[in-house]
């Protein structure tokens, strides 16, 4: 058993283990997932990220992705198909150095922390929820509110969905929110409106709550990005994108998963009532400035 970096030979046996458990691995997933429909599976460019695979024979037990932002994504077999010792990290020059944060279900970001050569500054700590198609139930609606415009987003809404954008970030995201830099925040917003699913709720013409995925894997899609403006909340605006967002993705996909904050109950009560259930535990642990 040993480490090598992946090449398109090792594809097979990297997709046979991230879709195994792709309920708790659609971050790590939708990085080998064809960015166009009708593609082909592949792995990221090298300017988009390394891939590290852990092999016995010709199955992959483990892997590691580095973003090129410093973003790293382990994985293990599925729980109960581990090997009864968990691989040490491959001899990775510079890994530290580039490294910016680690994000994946609990067993895997405590196998990466105790194979790192530095401490984490601060990790947040999530439950994984997931919700399987046949299981959901849309809720009974009350009449929408006068003025109240739901519908899917698309690039042009970039700099008007900018202001929520940007809240939501400064509010959920960052932990260090003087390091906000707004032409990132508008140009990563234009990147998910053409990768990702957005939906928007709009009062009287104004951006007031959205839902969306931010990785879209084979069978399973990943909700973030939930956010309703401090004025609007109560209303249940959270509750009506989200309803459209899961309509959306369960007519593509078999599974919808999200992470959120333990320290949330409101967001946790919302995602239970929707039918979402906790799968475990998940964390994202920061290194970097």
């Amino acid at each position: 058993m040993s480490w090598k970096r992946a090449d398109a030979g090792d594809l097979p046996s990297l997709l046979a283990l991230a879709r195994a458990q792709e309920g708790r691995a659609v971050h790590f997933s939708s990085r080998l997932r064809p960015a166009r429909a009708g593609g082909r599976p592949g792995l990221p460019s090298r300017l988009e990220a390394t891939v590290m695979v852990h092999l016995a024979g010709t199955q992959a037990t483990a892997a590691l992705l580095l973003s090129s932002g410093g973003l790293l994504l382990p994985l293990l077999a599925a729980p109960g198909r581990e090997p009864a010792s968990l691989p040490r990290f491959p001899a990775w020059r510079g890994l530290a150095r580039g490294l910016h944060s680690v994000m994946g279900p609990l067993r895997e970001v405590r196998w990466a922390e105790g194979n790192l050569p530095l401490a984490a500054r601060v990790s947040i700590d999530y439950h994984l929820m997931g919700l399987e198609r046949g299981e959901y139930r849309p809720p009974v609606e009350e009449p929408e509110p006068e003025g109240l415009r739901l519908r899917e987003a698309g690039p042009p809404d970039a700099r008007g969905l900018y202001p929520l954008q940007r809240d939501y970030e400064l509010e959920e995201v960052l932990i260090e929110p003087g390091h906000f830099d707004p032409p990132t925040c508008l140009a990563n917003l234009r990147k998910t409106l053409r990768r990702q699913v957005v939906i928007l709720a709009e009062l009287d013409g104004r951006p007031v709550s959205k839902a969306g995925t931010n990785a879209r894997g084979f069978d399973a899609d990943q909700i973030g990005g939930v956010f309703t403006v401090e004025g609007q909340r109560g209303r249940g605006l959270a509750r009506r994108v989200m309803v459209v967002l899961l309509e959306r993705v369960f007519r593509e996909k078999s599974l919808a998963s999200l992470f959120v904050k333990k320290q949330n109950p409101a967001a946790v009560a919302l995602y239970r009532r929707l039918g979402f259930r906790v799968l475990e535990d998940f964390r994202i642990s920061y290194f970097g400035a």
